[in-house]
């Protein structure tokens, strides 16, 4: 719930919304309220309703999943609808994508997808087939869930371009709510597969191989912890920095640095390697400097 300067103006003076920049409609907006157009208020009022309405969505108690961050309007319909339905009814709804796959809505889509409670997911990508007017790349899915857990798995499809793509077994498949807790454990998102496919091979890495870091539960627990010392032993060793920058791939050596661990034991052995050096090299200046 942002008012968008360009949508606005759109229809009430177009040559602001036409403007390339947004430091050049603010600009234009602050000509208009020094030259005191009435344009100006109504905009200033505008904005106002919109700010309010999304402190009241926040601390209203309504929508504790969805009102995080920049609220969108259609993420609180979806919420509330959940919320309106009965225990063991269905909410159906035509929203953004993203109301499976940004980290804004991550907590609702976790509980709806993890918990079984999401009966159909299908993701269209606009193409100027379904809306002209909306850009092409925008993308809305079809959403079907019930606020308990339905028993079965969820039917899912992804880039869809148009609805006859739903009839094909390879484009939709089921996918569990152990698949989504196990694919993103962490972000809670939905996994996006193009293929029925790519679904499969990508669930069977996943059971046998779990992510490296879970933190799903709140803390963070690692299935191998992996410590970086192939870095540490060369330098250890005595290979120079920029030699072990360029056998890891690394751009700069500040990046190799990060790595190459080096303890109190092994800085006080190079520093007395170092001083004994020196120490030579001035015994060997005052034998050269006497003869």
């Amino acid at each position: 719930m942002k008012l968008q300067q360009v949508e606005w103006f759109a229809t009430r003076r177009r040559e602001i919304a036409l403007a390339p920049r947004a430091a050049d409609r603010k600009r234009m907006i602050a000509a208009l309220e020094r030259d005191g157009d009435p344009l100006a208020q109504d905009y200033a009022v505008a904005s106002e309703r919109v700010t309010m309405a999304a402190s009241v969505a926040r601390r209203s108690g309504d929508y504790p999943l969805l009102s995080g961050g920049d609220v969108n309007l259609y993420s609180l319909f979806v919420e509330r609808a959940m919320t309106l339905a009965k225990p063991d009814g269905m909410v159906g709804l035509l929203t953004p994508s993203s109301i499976a796959s940004d980290k804004t809505a991550a907590r609702f889509f976790k509980g709806v997808g993890t918990e079984g409670r999401l009966k159909a997911l299908y993701d269209f990508e606009n193409k100027k087939v379904f809306f002209p007017d909306v850009h092409a790349s925008f993308k809305f899915c079809v959403f079907v869930a019930s606020p308990s857990p339905i028993g079965e798995a969820a039917h899912c499809a992804f880039y869809l371009h148009s609805v006859a793509e739903l009839g094909d077994a390879e484009r939709r498949f089921p996918f569990t709510g152990e698949a989504f807790a196990r694919v993103n454990p962490n972000t809670g998102t939905a996994p996006i597969f193009r293929t029925r496919r790519d679904a499969a091979l990508t669930t069977g890495i996943c059971e046998r191989l779990p992510v490296l870091v879970d933190r799903s539960t709140g803390e963070e627990v690692k299935t191998w912890p992996v410590t970086y010392t192939y870095a540490s032993h060369a330098v250890l060793q005595g290979v120079p920095l920029p030699v072990v920058c360029r056998l890891l791939g690394h751009k700069q050596p500040s990046m190799t640095l990060r790595y190459a661990h080096v303890g109190d034991k092994e800085t006080e052995a190079a520093a007395e390697r170092i001083g004994v050096a020196i120490a030579r090299a001035l015994d060997s200046r005052e034998k050269c400097s006497s003869c």
